[in-house]
């Protein structure tokens, strides 16, 4: 027998196989982990704070109200979304009463992450409106209510 096999053969036998399986092991634990982590930093995306105002000056709104007259022309729904990690979206569902007005999605790029989306009130279009901002998976994250007066 030449050296290369007398280590093999001090050994017991199915060493070999069992570190073979003990990396397998390891490495599929470890996919497994960073698996988890993707789920979970997905799972926790929320909405802080979402409001509705005119404008939106230096990232932050201006002329926030929950009513407004319909001579205002556009309002606009300022969101801040945390928990997204690198890109995700979100989007504003406007609605006046019960019917959809506009769905708008925005993406959403960083683990803090403040975007908006603007409507254009018409004449006649007073009444009790809404805005449901919804996560990927389409569940509401969050509700914003408003009234648009004569």
């Amino acid at each position: 027998m030449n050296q290369r096999q007398l280590p093999q053969a001090n050994r017991p036998i199915g060493e070999e196989r069992q570190e073979g399986t003990m990396n397998a092991r390891t490495l599929l634990l470890a996919v497994g982990i960073v698996l988890l982590a993707g789920l979970t930093q997905a799972g926790e995306l929320a909405v802080p704070r979402a409001v509705i105002g005119t404008a939106v000056e230096d990232r932050e709104p201006v002329g926030v109200a929950e009513q407004f007259s319909a001579e205002v022309g556009t309002v606009l729904c300022f969101t801040e979304v945390t928990g997204a990690g690198d890109a995700s979206q979100v989007a504003h569902v406007w609605y006046l009463g019960d019917e959809e007005q506009a769905r708008i999605t925005l993406p959403v790029r960083g683990e803090r992450w403040r975007t908006w989306s603007q409507k254009r009130i018409g004449a006649g279009q007073v009444g009790t409106w809404r805005v449901e901002v919804e996560g990927p998976d389409g569940g509401v994250l969050a509700k914003v209510l408003f009234t648009v007066t004569e």
